[in-house]
């Protein structure tokens, strides 16, 4: 009779436990959709950002350039010799 009890008591809790996180995830979800909602309408009525005069577009755009990352290549191609010089 008490492992029977315990059973049901325990599957209440864990139904309600469920529900709540249920409740919790369809809260957040409305609001994660209001945000994107609010984000997308205010990105539709913005006006289109300007390049400050005397840039190009090329210029004004800020993504890294494969000049931009050939000294990084060449460090971690130094850390790697000297590191495998360490190892006999």
């Amino acid at each position: 009779m008490q492992r029977a009890e315990d059973g049901r008591k325990a599957m209440a809790e864990y139904q309600a436990e469920r529900a709540a996180m249920l409740a919790k995830t369809e809260r957040l979800r409305a609001a994660r959709l209001a945000r994107e909602a609010e984000l997308e309408a205010a990105a539709l009525t913005a006006p289109p950002k300007r390049v400050a005069a005397g840039k190009s577009k090329a210029a004004a755009d800020t993504t890294k350039t494969p000049a931009k990352q050939a000294p990084a290549k060449k460090a971690v191609a130094k850390r790697a010799a000297k590191t495998s010089r360490l190892v006999p």
